[in-house]
């Protein structure tokens, strides 16, 4: 599909959260979705799907979660992610397959990633969302800036059950989306000319 009607069709912004960088021993803490919009976003049409840290049984959670994630995921037009490709879609899929659910079908996705690999190549230090971003800030100082999780917060949400913890991870996601769309507003005209479907 031609990028500037992918855009145009609204598909969604995504950024998931996990307790580990493999699926296969991990489980996806929480995930956020929002509309991609033109214009500077107002969070408006944000969803958050989040684990119940307080159920007896995570896994179970998990499941529970991820049903209500994939179904709002089908019939989408597409997602916009930053090393999606790479991580987050291959993580739902595992998790979504080791949970007896269906998994995604193929979506049109746009990785931010790719297309800051390609703008930039090998001239910057680090192509990870946090790093572009503080070249973006230091020509903007009104571009979002991604937020951290203190280390001590991720093992209180998992270990301790922790919901302030917890919060905190869920907004470092919502907080991704707004650089995400920040991007992809910034980088519109560098976007490749097709996005495929994975």
């Amino acid at each position: 599909m031609r990028t500037e009607l992918f855009l145009a069709a609204r598909p969604l912004l995504i950024d998931i959260e996990t307790d580990s960088l493999r699926a296969d021993f991990g489980l996806v803490l929480c995930a956020v979705t929002r509309p991609y919009g033109p214009r500077v976003s107002d969070r408006k049409g944000t969803r958050i799907f989040r684990i119940d840290i307080k159920a007896p049984d995570l896994e179970l959670a998990e499941k529970a979660m991820l049903q209500e994630l994939r179904k709002s995921l089908i019939g989408v037009t597409g997602v916009i992610h930053y090393f999606g490709v790479h991580f987050d879609i291959p993580f739902l899929q595992t998790r979504l397959g080791m949970q007896g659910l269906q998994l995604l079908p193929k979506l049109l996705q746009l990785d931010m990633w790719n297309t800051n690999k390609r703008v930039y190549d090998r001239t910057i230090t680090s192509r990870r969302m946090a790093a572009v971003q503080a070249l973006f800030k230091e020509g903007d100082r009104l571009a979002p800036m991604k937020s951290g999780v203190e280390p001590h917060n991720w093992r209180r949400a998992k270990f301790a059950r922790d919901q302030k913890a917890m919060d905190e991870i869920v907004a470092h996601c919502v907080k991704d989306l707004d650089v995400l769309e920040y991007q992809v507003r910034r980088l519109t005209p560098l976007l490749p000319d097709r996005v495929i479907r994975r």
